[in-house]
C-alpha cells in the first residue's frame, strides 16, 4: 500500500510542472501579423511593461543596383521577423566613434546631441522602423500614433538614440496610451546627394523619398499594433 507522503507526491506532481508552463506563457514574446508586407514581427517586453519592436524593414536594401535610388517597398513575403535587436544605423557623418574618446564621451553622456553619440553599429542597409506599444496592446486598440522623425540637419541621427520606450511608459502613466514610432533614413551622401546628374535620375533627396514610404509603411500595417491608422 503507498505511504500517504507518496500520494500526496503523486497527486502535486501535476503542479510542479504546471508552475513553469505558467511563467512561459506570461512571458511569451509579443508578436504582431502584419500583411504588407505579409511577415510576423516577434518582439520584446520591458520591465516597464513595454512592447519594442525594433528594426522592422519597411523597403528593399537599399544596396547594389538600387544603391542612390528611390526606396523600393516589399512586395514578397518576409517570414519571421526577430526584432529584438537593435536596428543598424544607416552611414553618416560622426564626430568620433572612439570608445577611448574621453572628451567626446563626455559631451554624449551630458547631452542627446545626435553628433556625440557613439554610432557604431551602421550599414547601408538600414531602412527600418522601431514600434513602442504598451504592453499588451490589442489590434482593435486603436491608440493614438507618434510617429518620430529624428532631426540632425540630414547628417546624423539613428532610431537607436531615441527609444520611445520612456515617452510610452509616460503616456501610460497619464492614462493617455499611445504608440511611438520611429524610422531610420538615409543621410548625408546616401540620402542627400546634390547635383546635375542626380537631379535628372531623379535620386534627389532620397531620405525624404525614404522617409514617406515609411510613413506609408505605418498606414498600411500599424492597425496590428493596435496603431490608429487614420
Amino acid at each position: 500500500m503507498l505511504s500517504t507522503w507518496t500520494l500526496i507526491l503523486f497527486s502535486t506532481w501535476p503542479l510542479v510542472w504546471a508552475v513553469p508552463a505558467q511563467k512561459k506563457a506570461a512571458t511569451a514574446n509579443p508578436t504582431v501579423i502584419i500583411s504588407k508586407p505579409k511577415a510576423t514581427v516577434i518582439g520584446s517586453t520591458d520591465l516597464n511593461k513595454i512592447d519594442k519592436f525594433n528594426g522592422i524593414p519597411f523597403a528593399l536594401p537599399p544596396t547594389a543596383h538600387l544603391r542612390l535610388k528611390p526606396p523600393q517597398p516589399i512586395q514578397t513575403s518576409i517570414g519571421a521577423i526577430k526584432a529584438t535587436s537593435t536596428a543598424k544605423s544607416c552611414p553618416q557623418f560622426l564626430f568620433s566613434t572612439d570608445k577611448k574618446d574621453i572628451p567626446s564621451s563626455i559631451i554624449a553622456t551630458l547631452t542627446n546631441i545626435p553628433i556625440f553619440q557613439k554610432i557604431t553599429n551602421a550599414a547601408e542597409d538600414c531602412l527600418t522602423l522601431d514600434v513602442r506599444r504598451p504592453s499588451g496592446t490589442q489590434p482593435d486598440a486603436k491608440l493614438p500614433v507618434l510617429v518620430w522623425i529624428f532631426g540632425g540637419g540630414f547628417e546624423q541621427g539613428a532610431t537607436a538614440i531615441y527609444d520611445g520606450s520612456n515617452f510610452v511608459a509616460s503616456s501610460v502613466k497619464l492614462g493617455m496610451p499611445v504608440i511611438f514610432v520611429a524610422m531610420n533614413y538615409r543621410l548625408g551622401g546616401f540620402g542627400f546627394l546634390p547635383g546635375a546628374e542626380i537631379l535628372k535620375d531623379g535620386s534627389a533627396n532620397l531620405g525624404l523619398m525614404d522617409q514617406r514610404l515609411a510613413l506609408q509603411w505605418v498606414a498600411d500595417n500599424i492597425a496590428a499594433f493596435g496603431g490608429d491608422p487614420s
